[in-house]
C-alpha cells in the first residue's frame, strides 16, 4: 500500500502541475485577441481553442480518472490490509 500511496502522490503533483500549464496556456490564448488582431490571429486562436485545449482538458480529465482509481485502490487494500492483517492464535 506504501507504494501505491506515493504513486497516488505522483501522479497528484503532475496533474496539479498539468492543470496549471493548461490554464496558463488558456490564459495566454484568452490574451492574444488584444495584441494580434487579424484573420492570422483568430485563425491562431481558434485552432488553440477548438482543437489544443480540448485535447488538453481530455488528457487531464484522463489523467484525474487514473488518480481516482489509485485512490480507490490504495484504500480498498487498506481496508483489507486492516482487515485481514491479523494475526492468527494456533493454540
Amino acid at each position: 500500500t506504501s507504494d501505491i500511496n506515493a504513486d497516488e502522490a505522483k501522479i497528484k503533483e503532475h496533474l496539479d502541475k498539468l492543470t496549471y500549464y493548461i490554464n496558463y496556456i488558456q490564459d495566454y490564448i484568452d490574451y492574444i485577441p488584444q495584441i494580434w488582431s487579424g484573420e492570422d490571429g483568430k485563425s491562431f486562436v481558434n485552432k488553440y481553442k477548438n482543437e489544443v485545449l480540448p485535447t488538453l482538458r481530455e488528457y487531464e480529465k484522463n489523467f484525474s480518472t487514473y488518480y481516482s482509481f489509485l485512490t480507490k485502490v490504495y484504500d480498498i487494500f487498506e481496508t483489507l490490509d486492516e482487515k485481514y492483517n491479523k494475526v492468527i492464535s494456533t493454540e
